[in-house]
């Protein structure tokens, strides 16, 4: 190999090895150890369990304000296949109810990301993830039972409404609320 050959090949490699996606770290571990005694230790299999199973109380979701059983389960009929995931033989799905709970631990508490992953035992980017696909799927599947578009009437008596709060109607175009220079 020549002199260029080899000033060519040092500069090639010295490239590569700046290159952050050449030198990025695999994962060490698919789930880590703290997190592998979720189904003994974690919130939704410990504590979750215990009030579901007391009917003397009328709370089954903790962190729900007055939340009744009966609400939470509605709930997880209508989202639940959508928040499912498939078993598979790596490692074990988190169940629709325990995601439902982590999303509404997270809304009604407004605890960080980390505090719920440690309480549940699962990782807080897992989390971030629960809670943004249960939201979504809260949306998908019960805006067109709670927040229904309304039709032109209900459009008309909308307006109406507005019109006559304000006592007046809206500025036409040639008001400037700011003067225009």
């Amino acid at each position: 190999m020549n002199a260029r050959n080899r000033i060519l090949a040092t500069a090639l490699a010295m490239d590569i090895d700046e290159d952050p996606a050449v030198r990025r770290r695999g994962r060490s571990v698919w789930v880590h150890d703290i997190n592998r005694g979720r189904r003994q230790f974690g919130e939704y299999h410990r504590l979750v369990q215990e009030l579901r199973l007391d009917d003397a109380r009328s709370i089954y979701a903790l962190w729900a304000e007055q939340a009744r059983r009966q609400q939470f389960e509605e709930v997880l009929q209508k989202i639940g296949p959508t928040i499912a995931k498939m078993q598979t033989n790596y490692r074990e799905t988190i169940s629709p109810a325990e995601r439902l709970c982590i999303c509404l631990r997270y809304l009604s508490t407004g605890d960080s990301f980390r505090s719920i992953a440690f309480s549940y035992r699962v990782g807080f980017c897992t989390v971030a993830r629960i809670v943004r696909s249960v939201c979504e799927a809260i949306w998908e599947c019960m805006v067109s039972d709670y927040m229904p578009v309304p039709g032109a009437e209900a459009w008309r008596k909308i307006a109406g409404v507005v019109l006559l709060s304000r006592g007046e109607s809206y500025p036409s175009w040639e008001q400037h609320l700011i003067p225009l220079v």
